[in-house]
């Protein structure tokens, strides 16, 4: 894979992390602020080391886990999504507990979630006997960049939808998880 290849790929691969930041970015804008700006680091350190997995898999036993991988990608994101869709439609107490909180799992589940491609292209690149360690690397820098700019989008699309910033952020990340089906 030649550099622009991997800068592309890396590009594209940031986006569904940078989706998923930027609808966290909506709704929590003005809480777990340590925690937002956390989540760019942990999406990029999920896809720089999904790839090296998925090559190393792929190169150890030969097995290719993306079907399944797809699948799951798809119920753990539309879980969390639609959990924030049914608490927009909460009452005002009981929202607030929810929408409060931005808990430490569903931020993993969610780093996990959006790094099952850049798995995916750590098996391509092992079927090819292309490098992985330059492009790992690439992909860490280049999400991690493209999530901190998505999260101050985020924050203040957040500030614009006010209330329905839960709706419109559960929206994203259930879109986020039909797109990972195909």
């Amino acid at each position: 894979m030649s550099l622009l290849d991997v800068i592309t790929v890396a590009f594209v691969l940031s986006l569904d992390a940078s989706a998923v930041t930027m609808a966290d970015a909506i709704v929590y804008r003005g809480r777990d602020i340590k925690k937002l700006i956390a989540l760019p680091f942990l999406f990029g350190l999920f896809q720089g080391v999904m790839p090296l997995m998925g090559y190393f898999i792929m190169v150890i036993t030969g097995l290719n886990l993306g079907v399944f991988a797809k699948l799951l990608v798809f119920l753990i994101l539309s879980f969390i999504g639609f959990r924030m869709i049914f608490s927009y439609f909460r009452p005002v107490k009981k929202r607030a507990d929810i929408k409060n909180d931005l808990p430490v799992a569903s931020l993993v589940a969610q780093a996990v979630c959006t790094s099952v491609d850049a798995f995916a292209v750590g098996v391509g690149l092992a079927v090819i006997g292309g490098a992985i360690f330059i492009p790992s690397l690439i992909i860490t820098i280049i999400t991690v960049t493209v999530c901190f700019a998505f999260l101050f989008f985020g924050r203040r699309l957040g500030a614009a939808f006010g209330e329905k910033a839960l709706l419109v952020g559960g929206i994203i990340i259930i879109a986020v998880g039909i797109k990972a089906l195909f």
